[in-house]
């Protein structure tokens, strides 16, 4: 059965917020907690952020324009970028747990931040294939991918 434009759009933001969530995780790479601020964490998350929803916006207007073969409207380019913010929700309640972090909170906000990251990986992974056509294996299996791409990250982050 062919998917339904509400169907395919779901599991395309989906996928935003997973793209933010990688984003947020690998930016957290070279992150050590205790050497920074909450206020800096936050504004370092504000650019990846920022920097996230901006390449997904040029990526989806360079996409759309080459299958069209022509420049996108001012609309169009608008709703473009109303969906590349779904990008930002991750980036946006670390920046927010960060922003709130007394000092002494850091690393315990740090860590939270990487936690809801994980399991919105696994989440999100599950929820954008099981919408598009119910199957549960496809969707768990996709799940444990990402939790799988997600459990690497904080082993590398572990080592740093």
């Amino acid at each position: 059965m062919p998917w339904s434009q509400s169907r395919k759009m779901t599991a395309n933001r989906l996928a935003s917020i997973i793209y933010g969530s990688i984003a947020t995780m690998t930016a957290d790479l070279g992150i050590k907690a205790t050497d920074y601020t909450g206020m800096s964490l936050a504004s370092g998350l504000a650019a990846v952020a920022a920097a996230a929803v901006f390449t997904k916006f040029f990526l989806e207007i360079v996409k759309r324009e080459t299958e069209t073969g022509h420049h996108l409207p001012a609309g169009e380019s608008w709703a473009t970028f109303i969906e590349a913010l779904y990008v930002a929700p991750l980036p946006f309640i670390g920046i927010l747990i960060f922003a709130l972090s007394p000092k002494t909170a850091v690393p315990l906000a740090h860590w939270a931040v990487s936690a809801i990251a994980f399991g919105t990986l696994g989440v999100s992974g599950f929820l954008s294939s099981y919408l598009l056509d119910s199957s549960i294996r496809i969707g768990l299996t996709r799940a444990v991918l990402w939790f799988g791409l997600g459990a690497m990250l904080l082993g590398l982050k572990a080592l740093t």
